[in-house]
This record gives structure tokens, sequence and C-alpha cells, in this order.
């Protein structure tokens, strides 16, 4: 059997984050889409995803997926005022 890994820095066990996401984005979007954001920002990970609707600015982000990759094209492009 593996050894079990540590747990990233930045990642509290005791799971502070949830009442955080609850507070900050209940209303916006996907619960989901944010936790793995959040996660992301506190491990300084990047997120490797499939998901055609994901997209919450502001971590790395690897996918496959066309639709994903046009919107985040699109953000691009509107960031850059074109």
């Amino acid at each position: 059997m593996p050894a079990p890994q540590a747990v990233p820095k930045g990642i509290n066990t005791d799971s502070e984050i949830i009442p955080q996401l609850l507070d900050k984005y209940s209303a916006d979007g996907d619960f989901n889409d944010q936790y793995y954001k959040m996660l992301c920002e506190r491990a300084e990970l990047i997120l490797v995803t499939h998901d055609g609707d994901f997209y919450v600015g502001g971590i790395e982000v690897v996918t496959a997926n066309q639709k994903t990759l046009r919107k985040y094209e699109d953000m691009k492009r509107k960031k850059a005022g074109r």
C-alpha cells in the first residue's frame, strides 16, 4: 500500500475553507469551481480539468476542452481590451 501523502502547504485539515466559500461565493456560480480555485490558490497548484463550464479566473488551468479554452481566450481578449 502506498504511503499517505502530506497535506499541501496552505491547506487547513480542519476545513476552514468551507465556511469561507459559503460566505464569499454562495450566490456566485458553481460552488465546486470556487472551491477548486481557493484550494489551488492556497496550495499553489495548477488545476487540470476537462470541465466544459469551468472558468473562475485567477489560477493556472490546464485543459484540452475546447469550450473551456474558448472561454479563457475570450476573457484574455476582454482584459486586453480587444
